[in-house]
């Protein structure tokens, strides 16, 4: 007698296979994401370059707020590059990505976020400038964002 392979009405269906599916394509997709991330982080690594994220809107619709930045140093800078600098925001020190767009006599940049209407009230200094900004994915920051956050905790939590 032959054996049939239809569903039986009968037998409904297994809601805990269906949840363990749904949690192994979930888990596979986390696990492609993060491996994607080491990927493209060693590649920038070994191609000279430091990631950095955007962390606000000052750079839009060029740079989108949460983009992964790659960050190379060069010897020089000039008019229209966008550069990552250091600079100190009320009382801290904090990483700036915005378009230089002019440059004094002293040597330093003037410089503008492109959602800005006006250029920064503070000049940088070509010492303050991490590197020039080569590359970016879209929202690939905030993963980044997070781990860092969470290195922060268990070090305070190792710490204490």
């Amino acid at each position: 007698m032959k054996e049939s392979f239809a569903i039986r009405r009968d037998a409904g269906y297994d809601s805990n296979l269906c949840i363990k599916t749904v949690f192994d394509i979930l888990t596979g997709i986390l696990w492609g994401f993060l491996f994607g991330l080491c990927f493209i982080l060693g590649l920038a690594f070994l191609g000279g370059n430091q990631p950095c994220y955007e962390t606000s809107g000052s750079m839009q619709p060029v740079l989108q707020e949460g983009s992964l930045l790659f960050v190379k140093e060069k010897t020089k800078y000039g008019r229209g590059d966008i550069v990552v600098f250091y600079a100190e925001h009320e009382g801290s020190v904090i990483c700036v990505t915005h378009r230089i767009v002019g440059k004094n006599p002293d040597g330093s940049f003037i410089t503008k976020g492109d959602a800005n209407r006006n250029a920064d009230r503070t000049s940088v200094k070509t010492k303050d400038i991490i590197g020039k900004v080569t590359g970016c994915i879209p929202f690939y920051g905030y993963p980044c964002a997070a781990i860092k956050e969470m290195e922060k905790k268990v070090y305070f939590f190792v710490m204490s």
